[in-house]
């Protein structure tokens, strides 16, 4: 496989673990392996959209409830998949971390 040093117009072979270790790394597309399963490095910013779907009182014998039918929308980036390859993206790994 290739990578493309985007300092260079031309095509370099990827290093493999064995000789990145050997040689010069500083251009070494290697990184090593995502634990996904603990908390990312820095913290991580989280968006909640509360939709409200139905707003009601409703009147029982002498009584009012107020009904209420909300959605929440929970988004965040987690930047350790930044490079997850697109094809893969459908099977994110099971023991990802998610906000709690």
């Amino acid at each position: 496989s290739f990578s493309f040093n985007k300092h260079q117009r031309t095509r370099q072979p990827e290093k493999k673990m064995e000789d990145a270790a050997e040689g010069d790394n500083k251009n070494s597309t290697i990184t090593p392996p995502v634990d996904f399963s603990t908390l990312p490095a820095t913290p991580t910013a989280v968006r909640i959209r509360i939709l409200v779907r139905e707003l009601r009182i409703a009147h029982e014998g002498g009584r009012e409830q107020l009904q209420i039918r909300v959605s929440f929308h929970v988004l965040w980036q987690d930047h350790r998949l930044h490079d997850y390859p697109a094809e893969k993206s459908s099977q994110l790994p099971a023991n990802i971390w998610r906000p709690e």
